[in-house]
C-alpha cells in the first residue's frame, strides 16, 4: 500500500511538472515587442528678464528641449540671437527694440542675450514682446518700489558655538514696512566684515517673505548668520532687502528647489514645478528692487 500511494504521488508530480512547462511555453511564444509612438517634442521660446531700477535691461532667450534630450549632455542650450525682442514702458510711453549681443564667462563659454539702455524705473509697469520665426511669446510685469529698513537688532546665541573667541551665531532681526497695495517677495541679502577683510556675502538664509495678509504692515524678517572674527576685531554686519514681484520670487525658489533636488543623496526628492509668467512660452519676466544698505557694528 505504502508503494502505490509514493507512485500515485510521483505521477500526480510529473503531470504538474509537464502542464507548467507547457504554461511555460505558451506565455513565452505569445510576447510580442512593442514600441511606443512617443509624439515629437515641440519646442517652445524660454525667456529669462528681471528688470532692476539703475540696471541695465538685460534678457536670454532660447529654445526649451524635450524630456529625453537631457540625457544628451553634448546638446548645447539653443540660444537665439536673431528674435525680434520689443520692450515697452507703458507709464512713461516709450517702446524699444533690444539689440542681439554675447557674452564670455571665465570658463569660455558664450552666452547669448539682448540689452536696451533704457532707464528702468520703480512702479512703471513692463510689456514684453517676442517674434521669432512665426512663433510670438508676451509678458507683463510691474517694477516694485524698494524698501527702507527701519531697524536691526541682534543678539548672540551662545548656546550654538564653535569657539565663541573666534566664531559665534549671531539672530537678527531685519524691520521693515511692506509696499502697500502691490504683491512682494523679500529677501535678505546679508554682508560682515572686519576692520581689515571686505564684505562677505552669506548665501545659507536667502529665503522668501511674502506680504500675504500683511499688505502695508511693519515685516520682521528672522534670520541667522555665523560671524567670524579674531578676538580685537572690530565686527560689522550689513544688510539689504530685496523685494521682488511674486512671480519672480516663485519662479526663482522654484529654479533653488530644482537645483536642491539633483543632490545623488535625495532619493525621495519630489520633482520641482517651474512656474512662469510668459504667454505662449516658459521661463520669467519679472521685476525687482534693491533698498539702501542698513549696517550695524556687532562688536
Amino acid at each position: 500500500m505504502i508503494y502505490f500511494k509514493h507512485l500515485h504521488i510521483c505521477k500526480r508530480l510529473k503531470i504538474l511538472s509537464v502542464t507548467a512547462f507547457l504554461l511555460l511555453a505558451l506565455l513565452c511564444s505569445c510576447r510580442e515587442d512593442i514600441t511606443l509612438g512617443i509624439p515629437p517634442y515641440e519646442t517652445k521660446l524660454a525667456v529669462h528678464c528681471i528688470l532692476q531700477p539703475g540696471v541695465r535691461p538685460v534678457l536670454f532667450l532660447n529654445r526649451s528641449k524635450g524630456y529625453f534630450e537631457y540625457t544628451d549632455t553634448s546638446t548645447d542650450i539653443n540660444y537665439i540671437d536673431d528674435a525680434t525682442v520689443i520692450l515697452t514702458d507703458v507709464t512713461a510711453g516709450w517702446i524699444d527694440t533690444l539689440k542681439s549681443a554675447f557674452m564670455t564667462f571665465g570658463g569660455g563659454s558664450t552666452h547669448g542675450y539682448y540689452f536696451c539702455d533704457k532707464q528702468i524705473i520703480s512702479g512703471h509697469t513692463y510689456k514684453l514682446n517676442v517674434w521669432h520665426k512665426g512663433r510670438h511669446v508676451s509678458a507683463e510685469t510691474t517694477v516694485p518700489d524698494p524698501v527702507v529698513i527701519k531697524n536691526v537688532t541682534f543678539t548672540a546665541d551662545s548656546s550654538n558655538y564653535i569657539d565663541p573667541l573666534y566664531q559665534m551665531k549671531y539672530i537678527f532681526n531685519i524691520e521693515f514696512e511692506d509696499i502697500a497695495g502691490q504683491q512682494n517677495a523679500y529677501k535678505i541679502i546679508s554682508n560682515t566684515r572686519n576692520a581689515i577683510t571686505s564684505w562677505h556675502e552669506d548665501e545659507r538664509n536667502k529665503k522668501y517673505l511674502y506680504d500675504y495678509g500683511n499688505d502695508g504692515a511693519t515685516l520682521t524678517y528672522n534670520y541667522y548668520q555665523w560671524v567670524y572674527f579674531k578676538p580685537a576685531d572690530m565686527v560689522y554686519a550689513r544688510f539689504i532687502v530685496e523685494n521682488s514681484t511674486a512671480a519672480t520670487a516663485e519662479y526663482t525658489q522654484a529654479l533653488i528647489n530644482q537645483v536642491n533636488s539633483r543632490d545623488e543623496n535625495e532619493f525621495f526628492a519630489e520633482p520641482v514645478i517651474l512656474k512662469h509668467n510668459i504667454n505662449g512660452g516658459l521661463g520669467i519676466f519679472g521685476a525687482k528692487s534693491i533698498s539702501q544698505p542698513f549696517s550695524v557694528r556687532i562688536r
